[in-house]
């Protein structure tokens, strides 16, 4: 069971179980649809798209939010050691870090303010995150390191 914060976004991605498949596509509302990797992939890119739009418009608590599920969906579709996954992390790091401080410098009522919560869970989620990416690329690098060397001709 994998769930992702809920949020006003069309993008939010919880799945308990997958539908029943026919023939390698996904059923939805008694429809055939994308099988479930293209659509997957098709929410990444909707989640990132929303993102940016939040982004340009000032919003960057709600992008934050955004490319968080981006990069959670991405590192579920394409793995940890795929190649985006730093890109997309710096993304996030950025955007995060600022809705991080708005949220900081709105703060009310000292330490047990709710805008001081938000922002500190916001910072340890992207730091969890940023953990995940960072071991995916220790392990990429690990694996080319060890992988054998093809022939060499001087």
């Amino acid at each position: 069971e994998k769930r992702v914060r809920s949020g006003a976004s069309q993008c939010m991605v919880v799945r308990c179980r997958r539908p029943p498949l026919q023939g390698g596509l996904a059923l939805m509302n008694g429809r055939t649809a994308l099988p479930w990797r293209q659509q997957e992939l098709e929410a990444l890119r909707r989640c990132e798209a929303e993102a940016e739009a939040h982004v340009a418009a000032g919003r960057t608590d709600a992008a934050a939010e955004l490319f968080d599920r981006a990069l959670c969906l991405r590192l579920r579709l394409l793995g940890a050691t795929h190649e985006s996954l730093p890109a997309a992390a710096e993304v996030l790091t950025r955007t995060s870090n600022h809705a991080a401080s708005f949220e900081l410098r709105r703060a009310r009522g000292g330490p047990g303010s709710p805008e001081l919560r938000r922002a500190e869970l916001r910072l340890q989620r992207t730091l969890a995150l940023l953990a995940e990416v960072s071991a995916g690329a220790r392990a990429g690098a690990r694996a080319a390191a060890s992988a054998p060397l093809g022939e060499v001709s001087l």
